[in-house]
């Protein structure tokens, strides 16, 4: 096939089971019929896949809020008992 622009043979190249049909004199590119639609349908494809990626990426607290956050839930279940008195203020009562 030749280039509309140019009348020399355009180059093929197939990208992602897409031929693409190129003129290496004026840059210009051509697709076939139903060409375009596989190169909207991919980019909608590879769109949903990076979103579902950036999504499946949980969100989790730094290191320093984890170790505050287990200091928090493991004291949470404990009985609170009085500070015993030191033997000095008892001296002194």
């Amino acid at each position: 096939m030749k280039c509309p622009n140019c009348d020399i043979a355009l180059m093929m190249t197939d990208r992602k089971g897409i031929e693409i049909d190129f003129c290496t004199q004026c840059r210009g590119v051509w697709l076939d019929r139903g060409e375009l639609d596989k190169i909207v349908e991919l980019t909608v494809e590879e769109r949903t896949v990076a979103i579902k990626n950036s999504q499946t990426n949980d969100w989790r607290p730094a290191k320093s809020d984890q170790a505050r956050q287990y200091v928090e839930s493991r004291d949470k279940g404990r009985k609170q008992y009085k500070k015993r008195d030191s033997i000095i203020s008892e001296l002194f009562d």
